[in-house]
């Protein structure tokens, strides 16, 4: 069997400071990827100028820009420019652990499995150098859903669509909650996928409403359609 092309879409929004660190991070992982679209959401500090000049190093990155309006957006367009038989995903604010891809790959291989997933380490701090949490920092380990913490065939959105732009905060719940609505396998790797950066203003961290009310209506919505799966 070949090898599977992958594609890695990274978002960023006014990461500046960060968007270096989460592109390295893909960079540093010890299988071949194909091509890194960065999709910038019409930032206004550096970000651009930095992921072009990294772009430059790097033939695999291309700079793709999308309309400021949620992460679901960004996603979609990074989806639309994919080329990969294998989808993986990081929010430019973020890092992958080393040996991510690797361990992820190996159990995609198996057949019928359409995701995997890890757990993410929430941490307030990541070493430039290492792309981890340095000694010292916090950091806390959770099962917690998160599209850069997953490695997806891209199968996946040919059968289920692209992410549900009509939320801000849960497309991620509503893409996972979807996959398994549909009978899709999933499996869980019980080691950390994903560093999950905390940090004043982040999208995490600004206090909203409608985080929780978008989950609501991502779980309910499952609920929907499990009940006419039923009564089909």
């Amino acid at each position: 069997m070949s090898r599977p092309r992958i594609s890695a879409i990274v978002t960023a929004l006014n990461f500046e400071r960060f968007i270096a660190d989460g592109i390295r991070s893909i960079q540093a992982q010890n299988v071949p990827i194909e091509e890194i679209l960065v999709v910038d959401s019409r930032s206004e500090d550096g970000t651009a100028r930095i992921i072009a000049a990294m772009a430059a190093a790097d033939p695999r990155i291309r700079l793709l820009e999308a309309e400021r309006h949620s992460p679901a957006r960004s996603r979609n367009v990074g989806l639309a420019a994919a080329t990969g038989d294998v989808i993986a995903m990081l929010d430019g604010d973020d890092t992958w652990p080393r040996g991510k891809l690797a361990a992820q790959l190996a159990l995609l291989s198996e057949p019928g499995v359409a995701v995997v997933s890890g757990l993410t380490g929430f941490c307030d701090a990541i070493d430039p150098t290492t792309q981890a949490p340095p000694p010292g920092a916090r950091v806390e380990t959770v099962a917690a859903v998160n599209v850069g913490a997953c490695l997806y065939r891209a199968t996946v959105f040919a059968s289920l669509g692209p992410f549900d732009e009509g939320y801000r905060y849960a497309d991620d719940w509503d893409l996972m909650l979807r996959l398994r609505d549909a009978g899709l396998r999933d499996i869980k790797l019980p080691e950390v996928m994903l560093w999950h950066r905390r940090y004043p203003g982040s999208l995490l961290t600004t206090p909203d409403p409608h985080r929780k009310q978008e989950l609501a209506v991502a779980v309910g919505r499952s609920l929907a359609r499990r009940r006419a799966s039923r009564l089909a």
